[in-house]
């Protein structure tokens, strides 16, 4: 599997939800790009982003990682019965950043049927305030 960070932070003004803002986003993609050793890996992001989000972070890692876009969904309507288990949505800045995430997408599913095999999943993971990344690397699956 790509070694992925996924990104997820809240992405709105404290005083304003309708307001975005993206630094904490822009924070977190500089310590990966300072502190990635792999070229060619995934940065998932997965909070709510205003339209260009997704091609600033690829700028500021250099164009060294590929980029995604999957927003976190909730179904507020059959909150028990869905909640968030849905379909996702992925976007990314090039073609070959989709097809990278679309392959750790994928493979999610069958991580998550062997967690009990694998209960180290999480190889690493950081956090700083309120900005959480988790890298994920697992090889079989």
């Amino acid at each position: 599997m790509i070694l992925t960070y996924i990104i997820c932070v809240s992405t709105h003004k404290p005083n304003d939800i309708f307001s975005p803002q993206i630094d904490g986003i822009l924070s977190v993609a500089g310590k990966i790009s300072r502190e990635a050793k792999k070229d060619g890996a995934l940065v998932s992001i997965e909070s709510t982003i205003p339209k260009g989000t997704s091609k600033k972070v690829f700028e500021l890692l250099n164009q060294r990682l590929h980029v995604v876009h999957v927003p976190h969904r909730w179904y507020a309507l059959e909150e028990k019965v869905r909640g968030v288990n849905q379909l996702r949505v992925i976007g990314g800045v090039f073609d070959c950043c989709l097809r990278a995430g679309m392959q750790f997408y994928s493979e999610i599913n069958c991580i998550e049927e062997k967690r009990e095999r694998h209960p180290n999943i999480i190889h690493s993971s950081h956090s700083n305030l309120n900005h959480i990344t988790f890298s994920l690397e697992h090889r079989d699956c």
